[in-house]
């Protein structure tokens, strides 16, 4: 019990609560974006909103592009989730080829210089 206490008393002390929610990917996605979208008051608040943090929270930090609704886009570009996690953030899924074509390219430009760095 000791050390639950002193454990949670640590997080209320300066900002270790804040570098903790950021250190955590899952949590600093889902804060960020709840807060853009509680700070736009032109975005009402949805059912599927739950959904769709428990997706972005997965996706963001952890996949290259992620397809989501003009809203969370705009949310992830606004909050910087998108640059942070070095995530392509796209509202519009027929752009999805053109962007995955880019991918490849520079995969296969990087990998090239990779591979004659090893020569």
């Amino acid at each position: 019990m000791w050390r639950r206490t002193r454990s949670i008393g640590w997080l209320r002390e300066d900002d270790h609560l804040g570098v903790f929610a950021n250190a955590v990917p899952g949590i600093d996605v889902t804060a960020s974006l709840m807060l853009q979208r509680d700070v736009n008051k032109e975005h009402r608040t949805r059912r599927n909103d739950g959904k769709d943090f428990s997706f972005m929270r997965i996706a963001i930090p952890y996949a290259n592009m992620v397809v989501a609704e003009k809203s969370w886009t705009h949310f992830a570009r606004k909050s910087g989730l998108a640059e942070r996690y070095e995530t392509v953030m796209e509202a519009d899924a027929r752009k999805l080829p053109e962007l995955l074509a880019a991918a490849g390219e520079h995969y296969v430009a990087s990998t090239s210089v990779l591979t004659e760095q090893k020569r």
